[in-house]
């Protein structure tokens, strides 16, 4: 399971999720950009990557991350109610993912069998997390430039 972001005051349930990892026998790692102490994170290295603010991982070397998980860790900030793009990617390269965003409930590609949402770590079922069957979620471009440009398109002559 792969998790990068900043931490945004979610060191807390990333700490109960590394728990839950540890105790389950699932590989994680986690790449946490840290603006204060995480005292509860730390024990947890060196599977948690803790990076000093300014110490960004590049988007080539995070997507390898993604890449050689099987399962994303999206934990979003408190009250977020948009998709990211993690549930883009868990599509577009066919990983599961597991997230605390309750808006993937409404999305398009939305299959408990690839995704799963939770309220609280104690929700979560390790067991599907640690389940190496193939994902694959059709996906046909849906998210491409081509597409936008088609829909922007569309948009702009039905407003003509």
């Amino acid at each position: 399971m792969y998790f990068c972001g900043v931490s945004k005051n979610r060191q807390g349930i990333l700490a109960q999720v590394a728990q839950g990892c540890v105790a389950h026998d699932i590989p994680y790692k986690i790449d946490l950009i840290c603006f204060e102490e995480n005292p509860e994170l730390e024990q947890y290295k060196p599977a948690v990557n803790l990076l000093e603010p300014g110490m960004f991982l590049s988007y080539d070397q995070v997507l390898r991350n993604e890449l050689s998980s099987r399962c994303m860790l999206e934990i979003v900030q408190q009250n977020q109610s948009a998709l990211t793009l993690r549930a883009y990617e868990a599509v577009v390269y066919n990983r599961k993912l597991l997230t605390n965003n309750k808006s993937i409930l409404n999305f398009a590609y939305y299959d408990p069998a690839r995704m799963r949402y939770f309220e609280k770590p104690e929700d979560i079922d390790w067991q599907w997390v640690k389940e190496d069957s193939p994902v694959d979620y059709g996906y046909k471009g849906d998210f491409s430039a081509a597409h936008l440009l088609k829909d922007i398109e569309k948009k702009l002559d039905a407003n003509v």
